[in-house]
């Protein structure tokens, strides 16, 4: 149970850490946030139909009726990768 509670303490700590520099990375690649008026209008119009498009293309990929789709081992390995 001893070695158990530090494990996890281990693993929180390293999960924490991974995801600060997840977000220091993040800061870093993203562009900045609109600042002028048709920046956000531009955003507010465009950023929700790019999402839905984006979570539409990558249902039809994962669908069971593609034959040509990776395998589910391959995803598991890149969900745990990524």
């Amino acid at each position: 149970m001893k070695n158990l509670k530090k494990f996890l303490k281990i693993v929180l700590f390293a999960a924490g850490f991974w995801l600060f520099l997840l977000f220091l990375v993040g800061l870093q690649m993203f562009p900045p946030f609109p600042v002028t008026r048709g920046e956000w209008i531009a955003f507010l119009v465009l950023a929700p139909p790019a999402y839905l498009l984006a979570e539409g293309v990558w249902s039809w990929l994962n669908s069971i009726k593609i034959e040509l789709r990776p395998s589910r081992w391959t995803l598991k390995r890149t969900k745990t990768i990524v």
